[in-house]
């Protein structure tokens, strides 16, 4: 029988999907513990489990800083994780989402990123206003 861990904390719960994961297992009784990915050895405790379900919020930056890597060494190792690579790489990264959109031809806004300053100084100087500019991450109103 499959045996799923639940990354829950007490930090950020009204964000988490993790009470929804949890309620889905106990009315479907799938067996599942709660893990704290946080927990230094967490990948020694994710070797009783098959599974590992962890909703990481992007305003929690301490999340996507650290979620990331490990999704990443759980995917080299075959572990299944939701969100995987695949699904979670451009997750809160719009200029990942840029280059994603532009490769598959998508229609967007026409969207440009500067990593250099002088760059970004002669396209201000020859460009027409107004824009909206927005850091790499941040949805809503968040880093406009």
């Amino acid at each position: 029988m499959m045996k799923i861990a639940i990354h829950f904390t007490k930090e950020r719960v009204e964000d988490s999907y993790a009470p929804k994961w949890i309620e889905y297992c106990q009315n479907n009784n799938i067996d599942y513990e709660i893990v704290n990915c946080y927990d230094s050895d967490i990948i020694e405790k994710l070797k009783d489990f098959d599974a590992l379900l962890w909703h990481w919020d992007q305003l929690d930056y301490k999340a996507l800083l650290f979620a990331k890597g490990l999704t990443e060494v759980l995917d080299c190792d075959g572990f299944v994780i939701y969100p995987d690579v695949n699904t979670s790489w451009h997750y809160d990264d719009k200029v990942g989402q840029k280059y994603l959109l532009e490769s598959i031809d998508a229609p967007m806004v026409k969207s440009y990123v500067f990593y250099e300053k002088d760059r970004a100084k002669k396209w201000i100087e020859n460009t027409s206003f107004p824009k909206v500019f927005k850091l790499r991450s941040g949805a809503g109103s968040y880093n406009v």
